[in-house]
């Protein structure tokens, strides 16, 4: 399914309006990137303020907003993204789906970029900070 890429939300989560398909309430919708697992984000005002909102160290911040601006470039000149694969995250009010932009696969290019590591869905053990 081709969707639009309405906002890059951090590494692993990419926004979209399914208006045209879902009820209004529900159409504007977070994806979730299926397999893989990317550093948290900091706080809104982490370049400001310093704050690490969910990230545990400056190192994860500064990885998670790579990450982010990592998936923003590849976004760079396209509107769409597809979404193969998906069904209702685990935490509700999201998908999670294979997603390529450009034809690109979006969790095979962060894993070899470093900033993400592969991701089953269960406990996360990875440790960002060291």
């Amino acid at each position: 399914m081709l969707l639009p890429i309405v906002d890059v939300y951090d590494g692993d989560t990419i926004k979209t309006d399914m208006s045209s398909r879902l009820p209004e309430p529900l159409g504007k919708i977070s994806i979730r990137i299926r397999g893989i697992d990317t550093p948290e984000k900091p706080a809104a005002s982490y370049k400001v303020t310093g704050k690490l909102g969910r990230a545990g160290c400056i190192k994860e911040a500064e990885l998670a907003l790579e990450a982010k601006e990592f998936v923003e470039m590849m976004a760079v000149g396209f509107t769409k993204m597809k979404v193969d694969n998906f069904k209702w995250g685990k935490y509700g009010g999201r998908i999670v789906g294979d997603v390529k932009i450009g034809g690109v696969n979006v969790a095979d290019a962060l894993i070899k970029e470093g900033l993400a590591i592969p991701y089953d869905g269960g406990t996360k053990t990875h440790d960002w900070c060291q």
